[in-house]
């Protein structure tokens, strides 16, 4: 036979069950003469003569258990028992799996979850035909590493001159009011995209056609498509919808198609117009912002088109030296200029898994010393397998087949609550940025569980295998011949440092990961001081005149924002109307400086390090709020005139900046760094004229509010603002469906954004406090249970191993008190070791869990106590048992 015919037999043994069912038939086949042959020439009866014969042929089944041993399988047994020993393992220590199992849901969920949000959207794919040929193209601005957008003219050269990459678009997009016949809805946001997108992308229409070429002229119609959620939501899936006319601000547009259901390109779009950038009308390295993008030609790869569009950009370069010279274009996977992450996907993915698996290696180590102690009652057992030719390899892996057991039940629980996490951020998402993109997919994904098997496997790595290689090493043979009575488990310097180590990093960690529970647990909490029901909308100019110079667009929309605020103050549902937006005369900075009344060349001087948060307002703003002043006045027409310079500031400025003193009179300026990290010379000073109470306050800690500095600012020093109006009470909120049909009517020049009741956005902020605050928590819950059991585990079994000293010690006649005082000076010494080792840590790694939580110094001594406690209630259990044990009794058991 050839060394082919050999391994062509061996794969067919390989096979499966093929080779087994074969050999039954044949085997059954001989047994079945041989049964006829014993009928026939000693005249048995045919029950009798079957047995007979299975009986000379050995039977089957010693066949098949050989044909199963010989294509290697006959690991499997052993591997089926110690999973059955794992599992009943779990049921026999109910606490011990608890507490284990709550830490390894915790622990996988929380890494799952991260994983499986990062590369659904680091990796996505796209659901598109040939989604994964589809890539951006984008200028890099190497002076300051960042992309360059503004890229109309390299869009056109890139198309006319690119090979590798074919069918290249782009878009830009806008917002814009959108009204139906008399119907006005809030603002929208429109992609103005080329036509060849559309045959990019390689989806057809629902209904009508999508862009063509032919509608980017110059004079062509103006024409929109729009999608399928648009259709249903807007046009209650009116099939005659094509052909019908909306207004996008001042602009009307013919409806020529709508999109599949779940068409979102390029990102989450629904309302799509013809790309019309003339780049003869627009100078060089400037216009909108573009996202470019094509498909790979075929047979063309990413690095390939990559070489070519470096050429491409040398030659720019050259050519075009003022704006080009510093740009490097670039090719990348087609979502990742999309989602900010040029380049950094696999890093990002890999800090993720590096910071998720410190969690888990955290969670893994406390349970490994749990089992450690565990094993090493079983010492004893590890011991006699070993002398009946156990190998260590086969004890081992006995003993990570049971951690295996141990972590891969709650890893499974743990991807239910990952799916959970997933669901709310994702409608937080789309929450705050208007939908997710048409390619995020958070479902289950089979590359989350197979990550969650992996991290089940390294936990049960760390879990079973360590605590085994210390079982199992050199100290076996020693115990082999403890079990002859030469004596008790050795517990020396090793065992005192897992004990200190333990109660250190308890002691390190807990008070942290209390502090960080319990303010995110504080932000929940907090509640408005003032009352009523309140709508807010964002407003601002509309793309064509805010691209207006400064002072004219500052003009025109203080003009139309105050023609706005007199409207709303005239509106018979509402009680009051204010604004708010960015100070126009200052720069946010890094330090305040805050002077006595002396004048800035006083003696009272005080120079924070916190940040103070500056607000602009209008002079209606604590009034409508409803907010009292605690000191001084509040802003009138004054502070608005030319060369005023005043400023309020809240209850908590005043204690936490001025350590509860007088405020008014006080000057303050803002100096030191901006937000850039660059130095910046020192702002004007403002005069403290008011005192009002805070925004948000906490019942369960009073000092934890924001300190803020309000400035007055009038609707003429701004470009944009946000508007806040008071409901009267037992009225419908109907401004949402009023107010964009009034601006539009009146004031095209405004756009306004999405409106909401603020106690309605107030509790999706409280969700997403709330979201954090409930994982916080679980990790705290988890890492205390983890702490404390294994710290019980750990003094419990070293008690127990000194049940021998004694009972020599009560034969030698020592009192109980004499005996309980000697073991307990060992417990103290340990814990104690830990403890000072542990309030080193603590107090060094304070500065970086934050300041909303002022109660480290109670916290370190509260988990002191608590860990002590449980170290000496973990020892005097054993030590009672031990002291009941006659001494003779506890020298025979050793």
């Amino acid at each position: 036979m050839s060394w082919f015919d050999g391994v062509r037999a061996r794969l067919r043994l390989l096979a499966g069950r093929s080779a087994e069912k074969r050999m039954q038939r044949e085997f059954g086949f001989h047994m079945e003469m041989e049964a006829e042959r014993l009928v026939r020439e000693e005249g048995l009866a045919p029950a009798e003569a079957r047995r007979r014969a299975a009986v000379a042929f050995g039977g089957v089944e010693k066949y098949t258990e050989e044909l199963r041993s010989d294509r290697g399988f006959s690991w499997l047994k052993g591997t089926v028992l110690d999973l059955k020993l794992g599992l009943r393992l779990l049921f026999k220590n109910p606490g011990f799996t608890l507490v284990s199992g709550l830490g390894i849901m915790v622990a996988t969920a929380f890494m799952s979850g991260l994983f499986a949000f990062f590369y659904s959207n680091i990796y996505p794919k796209l659901p598109l035909p040939e989604g994964d040929r589809l890539v951006g193209l984008e200028n890099w601005d190497v002076r300051v590493n960042n992309e360059e957008q503004r890229s109309l003219h390299d869009f056109i050269l890139w198309r006319s001159q690119m090979k590798s990459v074919v069918e290249i678009s782009a878009f830009h997009e806008f917002e814009a009011s959108l009204f139906i016949g008399t119907t006005a809805w809030p603002t929208v946001r429109v992609a103005s995209m080329t036509a060849s997108a559309f045959r990019l992308a390689r989806v057809a229409p629902a209904l009508g056609r999508y862009l063509a070429e032919a509608d980017e002229r110059e004079g062509a119609a103006d024409v929109l498509v729009i999608g399928y959620e648009a259709w249903r939501d807007r046009f209650e899936q009116d099939r005659n919808v094509v052909g019908s006319v909306v207004r996008l601000g001042r602009q009307v547009y013919t409806i020529v198609g709508v999109m599949p259901e779940g068409y979102g390109f390029p990102v989450n779009h629904q309302y799509w117009v013809p790309f019309r950038l003339d780049p003869l009308k627009v100078p060089r390295g400037e216009g909108p912002r573009l996202f470019v993008f094509g498909r790979l030609a075929p047979g063309a790869s990413e690095p390939g088109a990559q070489a070519e569009l470096k050429i491409i950009g040398e030659r720019m370069a050259a050519q075009f030296p003022l704006t080009n010279e510093k740009l490097r274009p670039m090719v990348w996977p087609f979502t990742a200029p999309l989602i900010d992450i040029q380049g950094a996907g696999p890093l990002v993915l890999v800090q993720t898994g590096l910071m998720s698996g410190l969690v888990l290696f955290v969670v893994a180590m406390n349970i490994a010393i749990l089992v450690y102690a565990r094993t090493a009652m079983r010492r004893g057992e590890i011991a006699i397998r070993t002398a009946l030719g156990a190998s260590r390899t086969r004890i081992v892996v006995q003993l990570f087949l049971e951690a295996l057991v141990l972590a891969l039940v709650p890893a499974l629980l743990g991807i239910p609550l990952t799916q959970y996490g997933l669901r709310v951020g994702d409608s937080i998402m789309s929450l705050e940025y208007g939908g997710q993109p048409f390619w995020t997919d958070l479902s289950l994904q089979p590359v989350t569980v197979f990550y969650t098997l992996f991290l089940v496997v390294i936990a049960a790595a760390v879990i079973g295998v360590l605590p085994a290689l210390r079982a199992t090493g050199r100290h076996v043979q020693a115990d082999i011949r403890q079990l002859g009575g030469s004596g008790g488990m050795k517990l020396g310097r090793v065992w005192t440092l897992m004990i200190a180590t333990q109660v250190a990093v308890a002691v390190a960690a807990l008070p942290q990961v209390v502090k960080l529970g319990l303010g995110q647990m504080h932000q929940s909490l907090e509640r408005p001081n003032f009352h009523g029901e309140f709508v807010s909308f964002g407003a601002e100019l509309t793309e064509a005149y805010d691209s207006t110079g400064a002072a004219e667009a500052n003009a025109l929309f203080g003009a139309r924002i105050t023609r706005l605020l007199a409207r709303l103050a005239s509106d018979r549902d509402l009680a009051g109307v204010t604004i708010s937006g960015r100070v126009p005369y200052l720069e946010s900075r890094k330090q305040i400086e805050v002077a006595s009344p002396e004048g800035p060349g006083g003696a009272s001087v005080y120079a924070p390090s916190s940040v103070a948060a500056a607000a602009g307002v209008d002079t209606a703003r604590f009034n409508v709020l409803g907010l009292p002043m605690l000191a001084g006045r509040g802003f009138d027409a004054r502070d608005v005139a030319p060369g005023a310079s005043s400023a309020i500031v809240n209850r908590s400025f005043v204690r936490q900046v001025l350590q509860g003193g007088s405020a008014v009179g006080h000057r303050l300026r803002y100096m030191g760094e901006d937000d850039g990290g660059k130095a910046a010379s020192p702002g004007r000073w403002h005069e403290i004229i008011g005192v009002v109470e805070d925004m948000n306050s906490n019942p369960l800690n009073p000092d934890a509010g924001r300190a803020n500095i309000y400035f007055p600012v009038a609707p003429s020093q701004l470009r944009a603002a946000s508007v806040l109006a008071r409901l009267k009470p037992s009225v419908t909120p109907t401004l949402a469906q009023r107010l964009p049909a009034m601006i539009a009517a009146e004031m095209p020049e405004l756009r306004v954004g999405p409106m909401g009741n603020v106690d309605w956005i107030d509790k999706q902020d409280q969700l997403v406090v709330r979201l954090v605050a409930m994982i916080t928590i679980l990790v705290m819950v988890s890492v205390l249970l983890l702490s404390a059991a294994g710290i019980y585990a750990l003094m419990s079994f070293t008690v127990t191993q000194r049940w021998r000293e004694i009972g020599i010690r009560s034969a030698l006649g020592a009192t109980p008190p004499r005996v309980l005082a000697g073991m307990f000076s060992r417990v103290a010494v340990q814990i104690g070791l830990g403890i000072v080792v542990g309030i080193g840590a603590a107090l060094a790694l304070d500065p970086w869990t934050g300041k909303d939580v002022p109660m480290t110094g109670a916290l370190i001594p509260a988990v002191v106590v608590i860990i002590t406690v449980v170290g000496f209630v973990a020892a005097a259990g054993p030590a009672r048992r031990g002291l009941r044990i006659q001494p003779i009794d506890a020298l025979k058991s050793q």
